[in-house]
């Protein structure tokens, strides 16, 4: 099954396979095509991956990923690891904040523990890292899904328990702002950017 699914470049989807490793990393072409069956396939290239579930790209044209170990820094055309940095993760969502340039991601003890859930932050170009907040354990010990408003103001999560929410964080006073009931478990999160601007969850 994929997991993380990034646009990393104009021409090329990447998404990772699998969330026990081996990982690997899967793009396919956007104009390199062939037909089987009736239907349309995009030319698909894969290598193995040190990546966690979670998948981003950056303007820097790399791809960021949330693991155990940090965040992976992976070259987009290949899939291999160039660095690695940040606090360790929970392996799930990380997305690129447009107003600091920093990657933003669930902590590794933000997985059903009673601390809550800690919010890091990584800046890859000087490696910089820090907790941008610890989201109380009432409101939530496991989120998934990461993603920005396009003002790069207000954080999205997919809080996933002890409720089922997006819960709306404000990167400016590290603050919760919001939390909206879901009627099932969201897992994946993304915003439509454009008008009308809203916010889609999977499960």
């Amino acid at each position: 099954a994929f997991w993380g699914v990034s646009h990393s470049r104009p021409t090329v989807m990447s998404g990772l396979m699998s969330a026990h490793p081996p990982a690997v990393r899967c793009s396919f072409s956007a104009t390199s095509t062939t037909s089987q069956g009736g239907s349309t396939l995009h030319a698909e290239t894969v290598v193995p991956s040190n990546a966690g579930c979670g998948l981003t790209n950056g303007p820097d044209g790399k791809l960021y990923s949330n693991t155990s170990g940090g965040v992976a820094v992976l070259d987009a055309s290949t899939g291999a690891a160039v660095s690695m940095g940040g606090q360790a993760g929970n392996a799930l969502g990380i997305a690129y904040d447009p107003a600091t340039r920093r990657l933003v991601y669930p902590d590794q003890a933000c997985g059903f523990t009673s601390v809550g859930c800690p919010i890091d932050t990584y800046d890859p170009a000087s490696g910089a890292s820090t907790t941008l907040l610890t989201i109380p354990a009432s409101q939530a010990t496991f989120i998934d899904g990461v993603a920005f408003d396009p003002s790069g103001r207000f954080l999205l999560l997919s809080t996933r328990y002890p409720v089922f929410a997006l819960t709306v964080v404000d990167t400016q006073t590290a603050r919760i702002v919001q939390q909206v009931p879901i009627g099932s478990e969201p897992d994946g999160i993304s915003v439509h950017w454009s008008s009308p601007q809203f916010v889609v969850t999977s499960n």
